[in-house]
């Protein structure tokens, strides 16, 4: 996902590298990251590169960041989020500043799914309290139907301890 947002005479161009449907974040999205950033020598202003879910870089990947992390060129902004500070290399870590982030009250993400996504109060108050203080998490929890999806585990697991219960005293 790509974006560009203009600001005066200055132009910042903001490019997001996101790791959708995949274990981990290969060299060639650093690569391609890395490439674009090279390009930015010919163009005005800036650009902010964010890496979502640093965490997710294989060793390749990884290792190939660390150069740009080292000289970063001009004009050239690297942004890695992660939830998981320590997956990731000690030396990317140590050639970055560290912004904590503090987690959201879990009443806090309960009222904004309620608000904002119209989410029924019960499966708020529940994505609430198990995003782990990320409203990302409460909203992708929120989508699922977990109410529906306890009962059913529930149910499952009842009649499995049945069955277990009815073998053993046949025997």
């Amino acid at each position: 996902m790509c974006g560009s947002r203009s600001n005066g005479k200055q132009k910042t161009r903001t490019i997001v590298s996101k790791c959708k449907k995949a274990n981990f974040i290969k060299i060639n999205s650093v690569r391609d990251i890395k490439h674009e950033a090279s390009l930015s020598r010919t163009e005005e202003g800036k650009k902010i590169f964010v890496i979502l879910n640093a965490d997710m870089m294989n060793a390749e990947a990884s290792n190939s960041l660390l150069k740009t992390l080292e000289e970063p060129l001009p004009g050239i902004i690297l942004l890695l989020t992660t939830s998981v500070k320590d997956q990731l290399l000690p030396t990317i870590i140590s050639r970055c500043q560290l912004l904590q982030c503090n987690s959201l009250q879990d009443a806090e993400i309960e009222n904004a799914l309620i608000s904002k996504e119209e989410v029924d109060h019960s499966i708020a108050r529940l994505a609430a309290q198990l995003s782990h203080g990320s409203y990302g998490n409460a909203r992708r929890l929120s989508s699922l139907n977990m109410i529906e999806e306890r009962k059913m585990s529930s149910n499952s697991c009842a009649w499995y301890l049945a069955r277990i219960k009815r073998r053993s005293s046949m025997q």
